[in-house]
């Protein structure tokens, strides 16, 4: 079987390129805490509050009250009101799950009961601090989840930002409801979301403009701090970096794009399929040109948690980078190795001959057992059981 031969040759050059390793020279807007500020602002409300008699229980009227003769502003009590409403909604919660538990209520009830926090919120601030003093205190909270002083905001923009946000939240938050409550099936109630999502961007984009808008994406977005991350330990430019996220940012709103078309139905899952490996390349290609070829090539072993392993213990473990970049070398040589045989052998039956898959299961496990014998004699079994022990290496062809 040719095929088989053919990879029987791989385990020969593998065992030539271990023995030159071994003798070479080694060289996304987030909420705010309002609990932690909250307890801080009671603990010094507390010498001022009138003393009481442990027996009476003062009501939210005269904790209010005390607050508002104490000096404290209307942010302030906001975010004690907050505290307490959390509180007594967490112990709502509690008794709710422990009906859940014993079978009371089903998991739409409660999910239900979980998407009524906001409302139930702002009914309670409401009536502590007015209709206007909760629309002034929730837009200030609100726009915490914004890098407020960056945007440079306009007393407008700040409104506009704010009702945006709110659209935002009641819609999805509408959809999830109807979602529960059977009004809407699951792939309606995602489609309503993105579109909503979507809306929102879009809109955001309109009010912000092109450099706030692409700023305030990159503040929020995981994607972006993961990219930057990995672009540190390649001492990348600013240039570099810069031309990185363009292209990161690039690939995210077209992406955006096609899943929106997606589910609206404009495109076809194939032609969906197609657009998106034509995007991917196309980011990859923007990447490389930013980097250059070596540079480009270190973030892709990077991408490989095997690579980053390796870099990370190679003191612990008495490797150079050049011993790191021959042994991750031969890893992949494995790798290809079995995945092109398999490939192989699934073009075969594709021509439609015959395979015999329990003999080719049978040659790449013999395959893999003679790499696993050549990488631990020439690693010693110390370093090979570490680099086992931390899945660096790996010979399941199961």
């Amino acid at each position: 079987m040719k095929i088989k031969n053919w990879l029987y040759i791989s385990v020969g050059l593998n065992c030539v390129a271990i023995c030159f390793f071994l003798w070479s020279p080694t060289q996304a807007p987030k909420t705010s805490s309002v609990i932690a500020v909250t307890n801080r602002v009671i603990q010094s409300a507390t010498t001022s509050l009138p003393k009481k008699n442990v027996t009476d229980a003062p009501s939210q009227t005269d904790w209010i009250q005390a607050l508002h003769d104490a000096g404290f502003s209307k942010q302030r009590i906001g975010e004690i009101a907050a505290a307490d409403f959390e509180s007594r909604w967490q112990q709502r919660m509690t008794d709710a799950q422990r009906r859940f538990n014993r079978g009371e209520i089903g998991d739409n009830a409660l999910a239900l009961l979980t998407l009524q926090h906001d409302a139930e919120e702002e009914k309670a601030l409401r009536a502590v601090l007015g209709d206007e003093g909760f629309l002034k205190w929730d837009q200030e909270n609100t726009l915490r989840n914004f890098d407020h002083a960056n945007l440079n905001l306009s007393a407008d923009e700040s409104q506009s930002l704010y009702q945006l946000y709110k659209n935002l939240q009641r819609e999805q938050h509408d959809s999830q409801v109807a979602q529960f409550e059977g009004r809407m099936d699951d792939a309606d109630a995602d489609r309503q979301t993105g579109l909503a999502q979507e809306k929102y961007n879009q809109q955001l984009k309109t009010l912000l403009g092109d450099d706030r808008y692409a700023a305030i994406q990159g503040d929020d977005n995981p994607d972006t701090g993961a990219l930057r991350r990995q672009l540190l330990n390649l001492n990348a430019s600013q240039t570099q970096v810069a031309a990185m996220l363009q292209a990161q940012q690039q690939w995210t709103d077209q992406s955006a794009k096609l899943q929106q078309q997606l589910q609206s139905g404009q495109l076809s899952s194939a032609a969906y399929d197609t657009q998106v490996n034509a995007l991917d390349a196309a980011r990859e290609t923007a990447y490389q040109n930013a980097l250059g070829a070596d540079a480009y090539a270190e973030y892709q072993n990077n991408q490989d948690s095997r690579y980053r392993t390796l870099k990370q213990y190679q003191s612990a473990w008495g490797l150079s980078d050049s011993n790191v970049k021959s042994l991750y070398a031969q890893i992949q040589d494995y790798d290809n190795s079995v995945s092109n045989y398999e490939n192989q052998a699934h073009a075969t039956e594709a021509e439609g001959q015959a395979v015999d898959w329990a003999g080719v299961q049978a040659v790449m496990q013999q395959f893999s057992q003679q790499n696993q014998s050549n990488f631990q004699n020439s690693l010693g079994p110390q370093l090979f059981n570490k680099l086992t022990d931390e899945d660096v290496l790996g010979f399941d062809t199961q």
